[in-house]
């Protein structure tokens, strides 16, 4: 397994997060076996989980081993003007933004523990949603199936180029099937 890239070049320089706490990982990773099929599920970082609820409800099979990503920025502070970065402040907030975020991934993990699935692995990460997944299916959990969502961008969604930009990064680089719920 290769090393999973999560930031551009640019956010490394400006991220306040230690090489070691890119990536928080929970669970068992299980080696493909005969008839085991791995799913990632990325659930975005603002809580919508419409992807989860989809493979819930429509496409779960028992023999399913699931992983749940959320990818979260790599940087909390946009700095004007009249505001001076503070790299310590700016960790001090990831931090507490990744520990709310690890509860609710918990918590999704037991709803899928409740539908009789196995014990689901969570992969936390900073950087650009789209690279991330992308790069832990490429390279740390080669996965049969990703299921993720198309996200409203807000103000962006009128321009073409911004409309499902993370999914379709996914989808047009990805080794494996791609399920976009909308």
């Amino acid at each position: 397994m290769g090393k999973t890239q999560v930031f551009t070049t640019a956010q490394l320089e400006q991220s306040p997060i230690p090489e070691k706490e890119v990536h928080l990982v929970e669970g068992k990773h299980i080696q493909n076996k005969s008839g085991l099929r791995r799913v990632l599920i990325c659930v975005h970082e603002d809580g919508t989980d419409d992807a989860l609820d989809f493979y819930l409800d429509k496409i779960r099979n028992q023999s399913d081993q699931v992983l749940l990503l959320t990818v979260l920025p790599t940087s909390v502070y946009h700095p004007t003007p009249l505001l001076q970065y503070d790299p310590a402040e700016d960790l001090r907030l990831l931090r507490r933004m990744r520990k709310v975020k690890l509860e609710q991934l918990r918590a999704e993990a037991a709803r899928v523990r409740a539908k009789g699935l196995m014990e689901p692995m969570i992969h936390l990460a900073h950087g650009e949603p789209g690279m991330v997944a992308y790069s832990v299916v490429d390279s740390y959990y080669p996965a049969d199936l990703v299921v993720l969502n198309q996200r409203n961008l807000g103000i962006y969604q009128a321009q073409p180029w911004a409309n499902g930009m993370h999914s379709n990064l996914v989808l047009a680089f990805s080794t494996c099937p791609v399920l976009i719920v909308r």
